[in-house]
């Protein structure tokens, strides 16, 4: 009787904990951090106005002047396109979507690297708890795009080992996407390239020519973001090549990587990223421990994915602001770098050679 009291608790919780967890996601989705200047720019898409934008300060080039970034104003336009087809749309279902998609590729993710379910869902059930993952699943903003479109990279990279030009096409679409959300991202998409590029030289042994040909098919999106954000920072700076956030005067300055906030950023009391989030430090020995103690293409993985979270970190950290405000939870950029070493937490803690090293250290 208990045992098969067992099974049937397993097959419910299969069957029935995907689905209760996105309706949970449902019900608690609410506008998150910047909102409502989000839909600004999504009800300037679907008008093709950018005087739609409401404010009462105008920018150099006598623009409306909007800081918030527009690519997630883009992921939200939809929504406003098809209210007066379907007026039940909402644009936190929009964000309730996002949510929902990161976490399919990324529970997919662990439990290949982990080898073993459960051992994913501890994992992913800590990364909902303990980063911002979980919070920015009940709140629409540009946080919850970033994360979906950095879990399907992970995916991407991850699970397809065979890459064609259809994998670099949707690659780029993620990593261009990406871009547009939070164009400081784009290390991500990066990474995943240089990842497609040694699976389509070294394991397909293509030449040249054919990674060229998949590294444009790659590349073209990810231009076409570059310049909408070139477009956008022209319009509120009056440069291409300075963003919004870019501002000072005198010895201030908003962003300045010479002179990051690192101990202020990870140990801080406020928002510190490893009192917040202590499953990040957890994470990056996952990763040192797999880069030191795997070889070949293993610990080349686990040393690039180190490089990308350690720029992440440094420069989150040159932001004068770098808690990202009020109304957070915890270090509210890094979701993106909880991915990563989410996955890494499952290679090491699951079935790899790691597993017995990093416990240790744990």
């Amino acid at each position: 009787m208990d045992q098969m009291r067992r099974k049937l608790l397993e097959i419910a919780g299969k069957g029935l904990g995907l689905p209760c967890l996105c309706l949970a996601l449902l019900a608690g989705m609410k506008g998150g951090p910047d909102y409502t200047e989000y839909l600004a720019w999504a009800r300037a898409f679907a008008s093709g106005r950018i005087n739609d934008i409401p404010g009462e300060q105008g920018s150099v080039t006598g623009l409306p002047l909007a800081l918030a970034g527009h690519g997630t104003g883009l992921l939200f336009a939809p929504a406003d396109m098809v209210r007066g087809v379907a007026p039940a749309v909402d644009f936190r279902l929009i964000g309730w979507l996002a949510a929902v998609l990161t976490w399919l590729p990324l529970l997919d993710v662990v439990c290949r690297a982990a080898g073993h379910r459960r051992t994913a869902v501890l994992i992913c059930s800590a990364l909902f708890i303990g980063t911002p993952l979980g919070f920015y699943s009940f709140y629409a903003a540009s946080e919850t795009f970033a994360h979906a479109l950095v879990a399907w990279l992970v995916w991407w990279v991850f699970m397809r080992r065979d890459w064609r030009l259809t994998d670099w096409l949707a690659a780029g679409c993620l990593a261009g996407l990406l871009v547009a959300v939070r164009p400081f991202l784009g290390i991500y998409g990066l990474a995943a390239f240089a990842c497609g590029a040694w699976r389509t030289a070294v394991v397909r042994r293509k030449n040249r020519s054919e990674l060229g040909v998949a590294a444009a098919a790659a590349l073209a999106p990810v231009a076409i973001a570059v310049i909408q954000v070139m477009l956008v920072n022209g319009w509120m700076t009056g440069s291409p090549w300075r963003s919004p956030y870019d501002f000072g005067k005198g010895e201030f300055a908003s962003l300045d990587i010479r002179h990051p906030e690192l101990r202020a950023f990870l140990f801080h009391p406020w928002h510190g990223l490893f009192v917040y989030h202590p499953i990040f430090a957890a994470g990056l020995a996952a990763l040192a421990v797999i880069g030191l103690g795997s070889g070949g293409t293993g610990r080349a993985a686990a040393l690039l994915a180190l490089l990308v979270v350690c720029v992440h970190v440094w420069g989150q950290a040159s932001w004068y602001c770098w808690w990202m405000g009020e109304g957070t939870y915890g270090s509210r950029a890094m979701g993106p770098a909880a991915i990563v070493l989410g996955v890494a937490l499952g290679a090491a803690l699951g079935r790899g050679t790691a597993a017995p090293a990093l416990r240790r250290v744990l």
